[in-house]
């Protein structure tokens, strides 16, 4: 998972009910089996949740990215929370170094704002 991030490629595994984990899960939660198969997903995705931080002036969202079935939590660039809403489209903005961790994905932008470049 952390090698692809640092290849900026997004992976989940799947469960024995055919769900896509991405972050992974290390064992299946319905078998408790280790999961091995992996999938490649896209680096977009949809905002299933999301608050406003005003400390911080930003937004942390679950995010369901296109193919997986679980969402992960991560930072979107937005300019305040009038630009949120549920069902967005968002897309990665990848670190300008990757190096194989979470942070490889520096945050997620409204689809509409453009590439991951």
């Amino acid at each position: 998972f952390f090698s692809a991030l640092r290849d900026r490629l997004i992976e989940g595994n799947v469960g024995s009910d055919g769900r896509v984990y991405s972050p992974l899960a290390e064992f299946d939660p319905v078998t408790g089996a280790p999961l091995t198969e992996w999938v490649e997903l896209a680096e977009t995705g949809t905002i299933t949740s999301w608050c406003w931080d005003p400390e911080q002036s930003c937004a942390w969202a679950l995010v369901t990215i296109d193919g997986a079935d679980v969402p992960m939590m991560h930072r979107v660039s937005v300019d305040g929370p009038d630009q949120l809403s549920t069902g967005m489209r968002v897309r990665a903005k990848w670190a300008d170094e990757t190096v194989g961790g979470v942070t490889d994905i520096e945050y997620f932008v409204p689809e509409a704002a453009g590439s991951s470049a």
